[in-house]
């Protein structure tokens, strides 16, 4: 297929005509935006870039067209909001002072998608074609399915399923959760807008990301899908988990048979609204009902933890022996819903039946929309045109027609300067090699995120595209923690980062003392200065003094709730 006659929306032919007759998007409607990669850049002399599908504190997806395998891709570009900048030919460029949470973060985005690259059979997931690292950054290429998302799907069918037809829909989805969480990937972004509804009925998800990408008070913008995000994803003291998509899938199923999404986790810790309508408490089997009240639990501690639990509870033919706080509130009358035997053996003859027609109904809606693409509104998009490099002068004795190449010296250098890295003659290191992390390892000699030590070495001759693995310093077993006193948040997360504490690692703590500035770091715990192991943790204590009326306020509710000492 010639790149030219492509639509860049829909990677469908396009004849020269002004608006696509396949998705209906104009030339016109393409903008250049310095953020986004041009519309027909060409990554790795192979992927053509079209428009772009989604953008996070993460990176930014563009469809794509690999011009080998003829086929349309997903292509996802490591690109953290506010960490990093695009050169005037497309490259990525690290911010002033960003580089150690920059370089942090692409590690971890390699990490998850060679994670993802090794699950490519599991039916739920597009499958990852390869993972390039060039450009100052790293690039995520999957196959494009065709499919809507489960947002849309529901729209198109009248805004929400039965319990009898969401569920031969969902629990296989559910068990290949269980895959995913097997191998140590957390999702915590599942929403209707990361679900795609496949013409084969299966459900797939999409859109992963680092673990700070969907974590309020990380050191990146972070993505939360209100209604979906659990509260542990706002910066509330708990750990992300299995429990966390738990709780996305579980808000997803609500959405399905109530047809809204369920209150934001924030405001229900608050106050908790969620409710069930009468007619939709009749109509759920009882253990479905007490399942899904357990999953939506806003405390993990309250929650069911994992997707096994989960499969087991809405698999269950009798009422959950478990007890759970069930927090869906009749909005009409509290009913008993034990079905009757005549009632259940209806639901088992038809239950075959209704297998096949959501199957048949799925197929159907694709029908509609011949493209089968999400209606999902394209963005500006922008471009890089990446240049080959220049053959060495160096031959092989053995074969004198193979070129070979001279490793260069890595080692010190972080993994984000080695992707940026010239040659004197202006050639990337990129142009002529794979890098690749092999191991990270604490080292008092390097600092967190350099490099220790490259194989091969700095010097050897080698083909073009060798592949050159990377020792990856964690920095010192032991730090010394920082003074941090006076910092905004943000500032003294990443001076931490940079002292070698992973996020995890870091607790960040409401403190008042009306003696500091407002909403600046007061201290830590242990104090500046003293030598701790990175693995252990952390306290970051922030201000929460807002000033004078701040005080007043907090006297006067001190005065109200006398014997409170919780302010």
């Amino acid at each position: 297929m010639d790149p030219n006659k492509l639509c860049l929306n829909c990677m469908n032919t396009n004849l020269n005509e002004e608006f696509c007759p396949v998705c209906g998007f104009g030339t016109s409607q393409l903008e250049d935006n310095p953020k986004f990669l041009k519309p027909k850049t060409i990554i790795n002399s192979r992927y053509v870039v079209g428009t772009v599908k989604d953008s996070n504190g993460e990176g930014i997806t563009y469809i794509g067209y690999d011009t080998q395998l003829d086929i349309v891709v997903r292509i996802r570009e490591y690109f953290p909001t506010g960490l990093c900048s695009r050169d005037s030919d497309g490259r990525v460029v690290i911010a002033e002072d960003c580089e150690f949470v920059f370089n942090e973060g692409i590690i971890n985005f390699i990490e998850l998608n060679k994670k993802l690259l090794a699950l490519n059979n599991l039916k739920i997931l597009l499958p990852i074609i390869e993972i390039i690292e060039c450009n100052g950054t790293c690039y995520s290429i999957s196959r494009w399915m065709p499919a809507i998302t489960l947002r849309e799907f529901l729209l198109r069918n009248g805004g929400t399923l039965t319990w009898e037809q969401a569920r031969p829909l969902l629990i296989p989805f559910i068990s290949a959760m269980k895959e995913l969480h097997d191998a140590s990937i957390i999702h915590c972004g599942i929403s209707p807008d990361t679900l795609l509804v496949g013409k084969d009925g299966t459900i797939r998800i999409i859109e992963f990301c680092t673990r700070k990408a969907r974590t309020a008070k990380s050191s990146m913008t972070a993505q939360l899908f209100l209604g979906f995000a659990a509260i542990e994803q706002y910066g509330a003291e708990g750990n992300i988990g299995t429990w966390t998509d738990v709780y996305g899938l579980a808000a997803v199923i609500y959405r399905i048979i109530v047809g809204s999404a369920p209150p934001e986790a924030a405001q229900r810790e608050q106050e908790d609204t969620l409710s069930v309508s009468a007619r939709v408490v009749e109509s759920l089997p009882q253990n479905v009902l007490e399942t899904l009240a357990s999953a939506l639990q806003v405390r993990a501690e309250d929650r069911i933890k994992n997707m096994e639990e989960l499969k087991n509870g809405f698999l269950a033919t009798t009422p959950t022996p478990q007890k759970v706080k069930n927090n869906a509130k009749s909005g009409k009358s509290k009913k008993k819903f034990d079905k009757n035997k005549k009632y259940a053996l209806i639901a088992a003859l038809i239950t075959t039946v209704v297998i096949a027609l959501i199957v048949a109904a799925v197929y159907f809606v694709f029908l509609k929309n011949s493209d089968g693409l999400s209606a999902s509104s394209s963005q500006p998009s922008s471009v890089i045109e990446i240049s080959s490099s220049e053959e060495s002068s160096v031959s092989s004795e053995a074969d004198p027609l193979v070129k070979l190449y001279s490793v260069p010296d890595v080692k010190g250098m972080t993994y984000s300067q080695v992707l940026s890295a010239k040659r004197d003659n202006g050639d990337f290191y990129t142009d002529d090699f794979a890098f690749e992390i092999e191991l990270k390892q604490y080292s008092d000699k390097y600092a967190a995120g350099q490099v220790i030590s490259q194989n091969p070495e700095a010097g050897k001759s080698v083909e073009k595209g060798e592949k050159i693995k990377l020792v990856i310093s964690l920095g010192s077993y032991k730090t010394k923690v920082p003074n941090v006193a006076g910092y905004t948040e943000e500032e003294a997360l990443i001076e931490l980062l940079k002292a070698g504490f992973s996020y995890d690692s870091i607790h960040v703590v409401d403190k008042y003392d009306e003696s500091e500035l407002p909403s600046v770091a007061i201290e830590t715990s242990p104090a500046q200065n003293e030598q701790v192991n990175t693995d252990e943790g952390i306290t970051l204590y922030i201000n929460s003094y807002n000033g004078p009326e701040s005080s007043s306020q907090t006297n006067t509710t001190e005065t109200v709730t006398s014997g409170d000492t919780s302010q």
